[in-house]
């Protein structure tokens, strides 16, 4: 990260630290090599030699050597929601877990308010019509002051 301006090496740290991260390194065969984190955060519970994909099941079956992956939005035993970076190598690969919980909610939240939206406009689109025609009324007799 020395190669990165300041700026952005600031705003990554920051962004690493507005999320909470735990961590899991395998070796090539898929077996824990440490771990470390938050791990209780994401309610789980890692011992050297597990099997990975034991630990999260979302893994199994393993990516290749060569595959690195993303996982968005995996819901965790302890009710947190991770987005989950598989990140493989040579020798293994290590597991990062991303605490969003935050955003999820948000983002659910934002869902609910559409889906509300969305059922007032189909369940009742004559109440709708009439909103829209009033406010359209409205516009015309404003813009018609303004204009005068």
């Amino acid at each position: 990260m020395d190669d990165l301006a300041p700026e952005v090496r600031r705003r990554l740290s920051t962004l690493l630290h507005q999320h909470r991260l735990a961590h899991i390194t395998t070796k090539a065969d898929g077996t824990v090599r440490r771990a470390g984190g938050a791990l209780d955060t994401f309610g789980l519970s890692v011992a050297t030699g597990a099997f990975v994909a034991d630990i999260l099941p979302v893994l199994h079956p393993l990516p290749s050597e060569a595959e690195s992956i993303r996982i968005p939005l995996v819901h965790m035993p302890s009710g947190h929601v991770a987005h989950i970076e598989y990140v493989a190598d040579a020798d293994g690969a290590t597991v990062f877990l991303f605490d969003v919980t935050p955003e999820y909610r948000r983002l659910v939240g934002l869902q609910q308010r559409m889906n509300e939206f969305r059922l007032l406009v189909t369940a009742e689109p004559d109440r709708v019509s009439t909103l829209v025609a009033s406010l359209d009324a409205l516009a015309i007799r404003v813009q018609g002051r303004t204009l005068t």
